[in-house]
């Protein structure tokens, strides 16, 4: 009989074949295998609970801001209408409270450059070419001055546009050599009326685009210099000043006429009126009714004047105390307010150097030291700036330029136009 294997060690065999295969199963099952990667877990859907945006067809979660994905809370993204703005995760119509900027075909812009300028919601527009946009607001891009008597007793005729960095002289032939004129900002051009020329007083009217003098035809106010000009909405005003009949003393010739002028013709305007005078000046600044017209001081019948009036269609005087009565001075606005300084006062027989803010109502002297004294300069607002050029005191006219922004004055370096006063200065829109 042959001998076969003992029945244990067979037994204890089989035992570690199945040992290694039990083994090797469990591997593969739990991923005790070191060189196997685990499997990702699946992402949470788009909703409620995970998305602070908006669901998109895709069931992505999306920022939920634009006006095509609109949306919060993890809801699926809407589709704004033609004329509304994702503001907040909702679709509303742009406007104030919608937009920072401006509203263009029913959505938000910025409303920072010249082509679409605006701000706080309101409708953008395009600046003129000769304009910038800053802060949402189309501002004037040049400041155009004309004409004046210069340091040898000459009458000029030359034009200069200040940009807010430096002078340049025009070369566009325009109107005759005065001084005494009057210049206001209208629409997208500046006019200019009146002055007083080699040997009388003028009565053409003309406007300037920045690049070309054009006369106005058609029938104005007479004759006149020494007057003054203001922009109300789109017209310029003129009131009064002093006619062919007097020489620069006395008190014969002085006019109590007030004229507007929309850049095609003038119109006169009847009622009241502030006493006949010249040598005053007048300035636009936000009243009790929104826009109007003021006027102070300069020479009357009496002498020199200190009363103070406004205009929105018709005159009124008011009862505010402030600048001493002068001949001579300058008003521009520096936003809603009302900025003069300088002129001459008749009584004392001395220029005069003060800075006076008149808001609408009531006047308040500024400590702010300033330009020496001076009268017959000129001033007018640029970039929320006045700028202040030229004038005389005493001897020789200056040549100066000065800025007020409110808080101080300030002197600019650089060439510019030649000594002169009585000239005039509007901003260029």
């Amino acid at each position: 009989m042959r001998a076969g294997p003992r029945r244990g060690t067979i037994a204890a065999a089989l035992l570690a074949q199945l040992a290694v295969v039990v083994v090797a199963g469990a591997c593969g099952r739990t991923g005790l295998n070191p060189s196997a990667a685990p499997e990702p877990p699946e992402a949470a859907a788009c909703g409620l609970s995970t998305c602070s945006g908006c669901c998109d067809p895709n069931g992505d979660c999306v920022a939920g801001t634009s006006a095509d994905a609109c949306g919060s809370g993890g809801i699926a993204c809407g589709t704004c209408g033609a004329t509304e703005e994702c503001t907040a995760g909702l679709c509303l119509e742009c406007g104030p409270t919608t937009c920072a900027g401006c509203c263009a075909a029913g959505r938000c812009q910025p409303g920072t450059t010249q082509a679409v300028c605006g701000s706080q919601g309101s409708v953008c527009q395009a600046c003129p070419a000769a304009s910038t946009c800053s802060g949402g607001s189309c501002l004037a891009g040049a400041i155009v001055l004309f004409g004046g008597e210069g340091s040898a007793s000459q009458l000029l005729s030359d034009t200069w546009t200040y940009d807010g960095v430096s002078w340049a002289q025009s070369t566009a032939t325009g109107p005759s050599p005065r001084d005494g004129h009057v210049m206001a900002s209208l629409g997208s051009t500046v006019m200019l009326f009146g002055g007083l020329g080699a040997s009388a007083a003028l009565s053409d009217t003309w406007t300037f685009d920045g690049t070309s003098w054009n006369q106005v035809t058609g029938a104005g106010p007479p004759a006149r210099y020494q007057s003054a000009a203001a922009t109300l909405f789109t017209e310029a005003v003129v009131f009064g000043g002093r006619s062919n009949g007097a020489g620069d003393a006395g008190t014969a010739g002085l006019l109590d006429d007030t004229w507007t002028f929309d850049g095609a013709s003038w119109a006169p305007v009847t009622g009241v009126a502030p006493a006949a005078r010249s040598g005053y000046a007048m300035g636009q600044a936000t009243g009790t009714l929104g826009p109007e017209v003021f006027l102070f001081g300069g020479v009357g019948v009496g002498g020199p004047l200190g009363d103070a009036w406004k205009f929105n269609n018709a005159w009124s005087s008011l009862e505010a105390m402030g600048p001493t009565p002068r001949v001579g001075h300058a008003v521009a606005a520096l936003g809603p307010q009302l900025v003069l300084f300088g002129g001459y006062d008749p009584t004392a027989g001395a220029s005069l150097d003060d800075t006076w803010i008149f808001n609408g109502e009531s006047w308040t002297a500024s400590p702010i030291l300033g330009p020496p004294a001076r009268y017959g300069h000129a001033m007018a607002t640029l970039h929320g700036r006045i700028v202040l050029f030229g004038g005389i005191d005493t001897g020789a006219p200056f040549d100066d330029t000065w800025t007020f922004d409110g808080t101080s004055w300030i002197q600019l370096e650089g060439a510019g136009p030649p000594a002169r006063s009585g000239h005039a200065m509007a901003a260029l829109p």
